[in-house]
């Protein structure tokens, strides 16, 4: 006599498979095996200082980000005054040229952690805030590049949530 198994017993028991392949590769990842660690980096990113080529374009408090944004060329830093918000959302143009767009604070080098050292919100009083809400804070233009933050905050506004 031969026996049928159950569709459902059939999907159960693949569904624990996954469940219990998930929780190996979970603690593959959290180094939980003798002797396995967390991976290092494969690759970095270059952070070093991008001295200015052109210009400063200074973005007090309150006024309009977007049009520096757009005004901006390749070789020039864009600052925003340290603690300031700015309401967006904001689109990073198409720009011709091959040097940085620096957005960064207003506040001095000398103030923020050194290069490779990540911040902490004791750092928060110094940075512009960046905020939107409904929309992402920042998007890109086809074919914008060259473009890089220093000691900028960017998140949704307060109550807002952000899928993107």
């Amino acid at each position: 006599m031969r026996r049928i198994v159950p569709p459902v017993l059939v999907g159960w028991a693949l569904g624990l498979m996954g469940v219990l392949a998930l929780l190996a590769s979970v603690a593959d990842l959290e180094g939980s095996r003798p002797g396995v660690g967390a991976e290092l980096p494969r690759a970095s990113v270059e952070t070093s200082d991008v001295p200015p080529t052109r210009r400063v374009i200074a973005v007090a408090g309150g006024r309009d980000l977007q049009a520096a944004l757009h005004l901006a060329q390749a070789g020039d830093v864009i600052t925003l005054e340290a603690g300031a918000t700015y309401t967006g959302p904001f689109t990073l143009p198409k720009k011709p040229g091959a040097d940085w767009i620096v957005i960064r604070t207003s506040a001095p080098d000398v103030s923020l952690p050194p290069a490779g050292t990540r911040v902490d919100p004791s750092y928060a009083s110094l940075m512009p805030k960046l905020v939107s809400a409904g929309a992402p804070v920042l998007t890109t233009a086809p074919g914008a590049h060259h473009y890089r933050f220093l000691g900028i905050e960017i998140q949704p506004r307060d109550g807002a949530f952000l899928y993107n």
